[in-house]
């Protein structure tokens, strides 16, 4: 079923409503925004809504993001957020020479153990919002 104009228009509101609500970083609020979504608008919907704000913040203001993922680990977004950010350093560091086992490797819960030299290579070539999201994920070790 196609959306109309007016249901878009709904749903960009909302989406701006749930950024303005993260970008406050309080975690009570969050919970009860997305709650009122749930119940509102069923969760589906409101997963939807929830996850497009989280990737907008992500890239648009990522400290706020990181946070959102350390309160909030289990929202889907973050879930995705992580996954990404371990697939985007084991891919730059590869690149780079860096070897899998020798100068980096992973943990079982989605960590990077990294030494200092890789970290510092790897930071170097990534957008600022994408190094926020990859230090996340790091755990230096020399």
């Amino acid at each position: 079923m196609k959306e109309t104009d007016t249901e878009i228009e709904f749903f960009d509101l909302l989406v701006r409503m749930f950024t303005n609500m993260l970008r406050q970083r309080d975690r009570n609020s969050v919970i009860d925004c997305s709650r009122i979504l749930t119940n509102l608008l069923g969760y589906e919907r409101a997963r939807e809504i929830i996850n497009r704000a989280i990737f907008e913040i992500a890239e648009l203001s990522p400290q706020t993001g990181s946070w959102i993922c350390e309160n909030f680990p289990d929202f889907e977004a973050c879930i995705e957020l992580r996954k990404y950010s371990v697939m985007l350093a084991t891919k730059q560091l590869i690149n780079k020479g860096f070897v899998l086992g020798k100068d980096f490797s992973a943990t079982t819960d989605g960590k990077i153990v990294i030494n200092q030299q890789a970290k510092m290579a790897l930071i170097k070539r990534l957008y600022l919002w994408e190094q926020v999201w990859v230090e996340s994920v790091l755990l230096v070790q020399d």
